[in-house]
C-alpha cells in the first residue's frame, strides 16, 4: 500500500454564473448579460454580451440568479490572446482585482461602511504550527491518519490590532483518497471601524510577512467579512498562479515553534517598516520561489533588492564639509546642464555600492558570516558583475557567470535575509541556522 501524500489545494468554491451587471449598486440604468467565473488558477474572468462604457479601474455589480450578488472591483480589460478585437469588441472582456459575494438582501456590499475583523485562510502555512502534520501509522492491511491541533493564541500590536492564529480540529480538512488538507485560520480585529480596503490591506501585510518567516507562497484560499450577522466572502487572486499554488517546500525557514516567544515583536516591528522594505522582501520570496529565471536576472534582483534596503534602512553618514562642497558645485553649474549634473551630484553625498554591501556584511555576528561562507574577494565579484550586468561594459576577471554567478546570488540573498529578519527581532542563532537553505538552492 502506498504511503499518503499530504497536499494542500485551494478550497474556495468556483464561481460560474450568468449574471445581470450594473455601474451603479441601485441597478440604474440597464444592465448588461454576461458570465462571471472565477477559479483559484485562472483568477477572474468577465465575458459580458454587450460593450460596456468602461472606465480604468471601475467597480462593477453582478446580480445572479440565484440571489448572490458581487461587487468587482478595479476592473481592467482582459483581452482574448487568441483574438484580434475590434475597440467595442475588447469592451466586452475583464477581470477585477477581486469579487465580493454576499447572499440574500441588502444585496449591495456596504463598501464604505466600518468593519472590525477580518478572517482569512492561507495555504501552506498548515505545517508552520508545531505538529501539525498529519501522522502515520501502517498496519497490514490499513493506514491510520491521526490529525493534530494546537490551540490558537492572539498577539496584539501597538496598533491596537488582535491577530489570532487558530490551527484547531474546527480546521477544513479535505482528504481526497490519501490527500489530505488542513489550512489554519487568521483573523485580525481592531477596536476601531475600518474600510474593506484597510482591512484588505492589514491581511495582505501579514501574508508577507508569513511568507518571508516560512520560505512559502501564502496563497490567500478564503476572506471572511462580517457584519451584523451577514457574511461577505471575497475572492483574490493576489499573487495566485497555478506555480505559485502548487509549489510546495518540503521545510520552513523559521517555523512557529522557533519563534513564538518573539513573533509579537516581529509582528510589531514589520507594522512599522513594512512600507520601507516591502518591496525588498517581496524580491527574496519571489527569488526563493522562482526558478525560472536566468542567472544574470536573479542576481540583479538580490542587488538592487540589497541596495533598496541599504538607503532606505541605513541612513547616510552626514558629511557637512561635502554637502557644502556639492552645494556650490551645484551652484557654479551653468544652467542649461543643471539638472543633468545635480541628478549625478545626489548620489556623490552616499556609499556607493562597494561601501554598502561591505558595511551591512560587517553588521553581521561571526557566525553568520561563517554560515555565508563568502570568498576573501567577494566584494570584487559582487560589484564587478553587478556593473558588468547592468551596463554591459568591458568585461573585467572577476564578472561572474553561470554556477558561480548563481552561487554568489545565493550568498547575497542569504545576508540579505539575515540582515530583514534580525532587523524585525528573530534571534540571531535561529537566523544562522537555516541560511544553508537559502544558499544551496
Amino acid at each position: 500500500m502506498s504511503s499518503p501524500v499530504f497536499k494542500q489545494y485551494p478550497i474556495s468554491e468556483e464561481i460560474n454564473s450568468t449574471c445581470s451587471f450594473f455601474t451603479s449598486p441601485q441597478k440604474q440604468g440597464d444592465g448588461i448579460t454576461g458570465s462571471l467565473k472565477y477559479n483559484h488558477y485562472s483568477g477572474i474572468y468577465i465575458n459580458l454580451w454587450k460593450p460596456l462604457e468602461f472606465k480604468e479601474g471601475m467597480t462593477l455589480y453582478a446580480y445572479s440568479d440565484n440571489f448572490n450578488h458581487y461587487t468587482l472591483y478595479n476592473l481592467q480589460r482582459r483581452v482574448p490572446l487568441e483574438d484580434s478585437l475590434s475597440d467595442s469588441e475588447a469592451d466586452k472582456f475583464f477581470d477585477a482585482e477581486f469579487i465580493i459575494m454576499s447572499s440574500g438582501y441588502p444585496s449591495v456590499f456596504p463598501q464604505n461602511d466600518s468593519f472590525t475583523s477580518i478572517s482569512f485562510e492561507l495555504m501552506n502555512l498548515w505545517h508552520w504550527f508545531p505538529n501539525a502534520k498529519p501522522k502515520v501509522s501502517k498496519l497490514k492491511k490499513s493506514i491510520v491518519v491521526s490529525l493534530n491541533s494546537s490551540p490558537p493564541f492572539t498577539i496584539e500590536t501597538p496598533s491596537n490590532k488582535l491577530i489570532t492564529f487558530s490551527n484547531n480540529p474546527e480546521t477544513k480538512i479535505k482528504i481526497k483518497g490519501f490527500e489530505i488538507e488542513k489550512t489554519p485560520k487568521i483573523t485580525i480585529r481592531y477596536s476601531d471601524g475600518k474600510t474593506f480596503q484597510e482591512l484588505y490591506n492589514s491581511a495582505r501585510e501579514l501574508r508577507t510577512l508569513l511568507q518571508l518567516l516560512t520560505g512559502s507562497y501564502c496563497a490567500f484560499t478564503e476572506i471572511i467579512l462580517q457584519q451584523n450577522k451577514k457574511t461577505y466572502r471575497i475572492y483574490s487572486t493576489d499573487g495566485n498562479s497555478e506555480n505559485n499554488l502548487t509549489w510546495e517546500n518540503d521545510f520552513l525557514f523559521l517555523d512557529l515553534s522557533t519563534i513564538r516567544r518573539s513573533l509579537k515583536k516581529i509582528i510589531s516591528k514589520w507594522e512599522s517598516i513594512n512600507t520601507e522594505i516591502s518591496q525588498v522582501v517581496d524580491i527574496l520570496i519571489m527569488e526563493y520561489n522562482n526558478h525560472n529565471l536566468s542567472p544574470e536576472v536573479r542576481f540583479l534582483n538580490i542587488a538592487r533588492a540589497i541596495e533598496t534596503f541599504h538607503r532606505r534602512r541605513r541612513p547616510t553618514v552626514n558629511d557637512k564639509k561635502l554637502a557644502a562642497l556639492v552645494k556650490k558645485t551645484k551652484s557654479d553649474i551653468p544652467e542649461k546642464y543643471k539638472k543633468k549634473f545635480s541628478d549625478a551630484l545626489s548620489h556623490i553625498q552616499g556609499p556607493n555600492l562597494r561601501e554598502m554591501v561591505r558595511s551591512l556584511f560587517e553588521e553581521l555576528k561571526p557566525e553568520i558570516q561563517k554560515e555565508l561562507n563568502l570568498d576573501t574577494d567577494w566584494e570584487d565579484k559582487f560589484v564587478q558583475s553587478r556593473n558588468y550586468y547592468t551596463h554591459f561594459g568591458e568585461r573585467r576577471i572577476k564578472v561572474q557567470q553561470g554556477k558561480d554567478l548563481l552561487s554568489l546570488s545565493n550568498q547575497i540573498r542569504a545576508m540579505l535575509y539575515a540582515l530583514v529578519t534580525i532587523e524585525l527581532g528573530v534571534n540571531e542563532k535561529h537566523v544562522a541556522s537555516m541560511l544553508w537553505r537559502l544558499i544551496l538552492v
